[in-house]
């Protein structure tokens, strides 16, 4: 006798949850245009809603105020940027070509619009002291991450000087952001890739200084 008939209806659960979901990645990529296009003070709820095709209950359902949104899009965004770098740089074996290799993969994500997204809401927390607090536990964890960069960069290059290591990365982090906001302005973008190319001819000679006085280091010169 055949067994009873395996249903294949989707719960009503999981098929909340799938919509949920759905609307969720709409508004991240809606909100990232639209910060992107037009800049924080333009983005409203409203706005986002209208690019996402979304209505605007649905969003507020999952993304009640303004600072709920920003703080989960920033959240979204450096979690896309990461698994990007990850995914770049993850067949790439140690030392100076992955430390190389780093410097070009930050410059395609500082490039994306998502980048300049992140931008327009840190520039938005200046004055906005809720959204500042909300970003606050992002922001920290960020420096933790840079930190472990600057340990595995230097490993790459073969230094112990970690904190100069950091040092370097939050420069190189500032400048890159500066040209991105270059091209985005309008800037002649073979002029920006010019003066990119040059920084990164400083940062490569930056870092073969440091492996010069760690070889003076251990030999004692």
């Amino acid at each position: 006798m055949a067994g009873p008939k395996q249903s294949t209806q989707t719960s009503p659960r999981r098929t909340h949850v799938s919509r949920s979901e759905t609307t969720r990645s709409k508004v991240m990529a809606a909100a990232i245009e639209v910060l992107f296009s037009a800049g924080h003070a333009a983005t409203t709820t409203v706005a986002v809603a209208k690019r996402a095709r979304v209505s605007r209950g649905a969003l507020l359902h999952q993304f009640p105020t303004r600072t709920s949104l920003f703080t989960a899009v920033a959240h979204h965004i450096v979690a896309e940027q990461s698994r990007y770098r990850r995914e770049q740089i993850v067949e790439l074996n140690a030392g100076k070509k992955r430390f190389y290799s780093a410097i070009e993969i930050n410059w395609e994500v500082q490039k994306k619009p998502a980048a300049l997204a992140m931008l327009e809401i840190m520039l938005a927390s200046r004055n906005d002291r809720a959204l500042r607090e909300s970003l606050a536990s992002l922001i920290q964890n960020g420096d933790r991450l840079r930190r472990e960069a600057a340990k595995l960069a230097a490993s790459d290059l073969g230094v112990d000087d970690i904190d100069t290591v950091d040092d370097m990365l939050q420069l190189h982090v500032a400048a890159l952001r500066g040209l991105a906001i270059h091209l985005t302005v309008g800037r002649d973008p073979e002029a920006v890739e010019r003066v990119r190319k040059l920084f990164t001819l400083y940062e490569r000679r930056f870092a073969a200084d440091l492996m010069e006085k760690q070889k003076a280091k251990a030999t004692g010169r």
